[in-house]
């Protein structure tokens, strides 16, 4: 059956003839820059010649995955499962029928259950997403079967080879890319009103997005310019809370809280920004950021090393922050809004930045060589493990870490990232 876009298979076989080979990505399609960067990134490859399917499984992927942000090309798995043990061996059974030659499984469960079953044709590559430790952790559980480790920022490498004592050879480093075109004609017909715009763009979570800062940053703000209008676009489990925060700084009347917007119209909505808030508190990249750039959106960002700082030339196509420092944010956009010159050079600045740097077609070409590489080489010499034997690597189950309250972990992770340059 069908889910708007997305395919809901329990069983299929399917004949696939491919130029270069079948890719299985874990994800459940969702607002938020995962989701972005696997549409970006299959689109892209599927012109290379790669077959490209979006994968999750179970009943929880069933309910959670939005049609609007998959493709053609996301399935379900099993949809009424809530059994680990019948996804994977649902998953592996489907691997063999659509002749998959990668698997990457990023955060679905049962994909890193079942890697320790793929036959050694099959290639693993384990993609690092963010910057904390448990962002580490499946490349580390996966070390020895795992063909590459993909990551998308010089501190991934950084943290890899130094902290966790992968082999240079063993990491490869593809940068995210936007489709610049795409935002082109926004760009090129950017007005600055008299009244300037600033926004939030991404998904409304405070642990790793930072948004709970967001009242602080936009209250002082009003109070130094009396003129900007203030943007939240997007949604997620904190926007109750976010609602509250703006509530109780009398905020709540200045503040438009845009909701969800689907892909296809995120050039028209970042048309009417002209300055992109980035308050997190760690990123792996940051799709938005890119996007926000490739608008002609200047960025205001948290400085977090070998990511926003390798992506953003403070000073030049942004201004970076200290983690948390809300008046510093609040000081940038005054200085913007001060001096509309400024922002125009910015705004120039921001976009040529991803033009040189970070575009879509340097990213798809990034991953069609590392992935023609490795499918040129032998696969890994490893015996599948019985089926006997279905679980969760070890490393992946949940530690004490997760009954850390969150306050706690912020605040933590905020002055270990300014001190150390390392997010916890």
């Amino acid at each position: 059956m069908q889910l708007g876009d997305m395919a809901v298979q329990t069983d299929r076989r399917s004949s696939i003839i491919c130029g270069q080979g079948v890719i299985a990505y874990g994800i459940t399609p969702h607002a938020g820059g995962t989701t972005t960067f696997y549409r970006n990134f299959a689109a892209g490859m599927r012109e290379k010649g790669w077959v490209v399917w979006g994968v999750s499984a179970g009943k929880k992927a069933a309910q959670a995955a939005d049609p609007a942000f998959g493709d053609g090309s996301s399935i379900v798995l099993v949809p009424n499962s809530e059994s680990l043990e019948e996804q994977v061996k649902a998953f592996l059974r489907w691997v063999e029928e659509n002749g998959v030659d990668i698997v990457i499984p990023m955060c679905q469960s049962f994909m890193h259950a079942a890697i320790r079953h793929l036959p050694s044709r099959v290639r693993v590559c384990v993609r690092v997403a963010n910057t904390t430790r448990g962002s580490y952790m499946p490349a580390i559980a996966h070390r020895k079967r795992a063909s590459r480790i993909l990551v998308s920022s010089l501190r991934q490498r950084d943290d890899l080879i130094k902290r966790w004592d992968f082999a240079p050879q063993a990491v490869c480093t593809v940068n995210h890319g936007v489709a610049v075109s795409n935002f082109e004609r926004m760009a090129q017909g950017q007005v600055w009103s008299e009244q300037m715009s600033v926004a939030y763009f991404g998904r409304l979570e405070d642990q790793d997005k930072g948004v709970l800062l967001l009242p602080a940053i936009f209250s002082e703000a009003a109070l130094l310019s009396s003129s900007s209008r203030f943007l939240v676009i997007g949604d997620g489990p904190d926007r109750p809370l976010l609602e509250e925060g703006f509530r109780k700084t009398g905020l709540d009347g200045r503040v438009e809280l845009l909701g969800k917007v689907v892909p296809n119209e995120v050039p028209a909505v970042l048309a009417s920004v002209d300055i992109f808030l980035m308050p997190s508190r760690f990123e792996g990249f940051g799709f938005a950021l890119l996007e926000a750039m490739a608008a002609g959106c200047v960025p205001v960002a948290s400085r977090i090393r070998g990511v926003t700082d390798f992506i953003i030339e403070d000073g030049v196509s942004g201004f970076l922050c200290p983690i948390g420092d809300t008046r510093a944010f609040a000081q940038a956009v005054l200085r913007l809004d001060r001096d509309r010159e400024l922002l125009a050079r910015m705004s120039a600045a921001a976009r040529r930045r991803v033009e040189e740097n970070f575009t879509l077609q340097k990213m798809v070409d990034g991953y069609d060589r590392v992935f023609r590489e490795l499918l040129a080489e032998p696969p890994l010499h490893v015996e599948p493990a019985p089926l006997t034997d279905i679980r969760l690597p070890r490393l992946l189950s949940p530690t004490w870490r997760t009954r850390v309250p969150q306050p706690l972990k912020n605040f933590a992770r905020k002055w270990m990232e300014r001190l150390w340059g390392y997010a916890g």
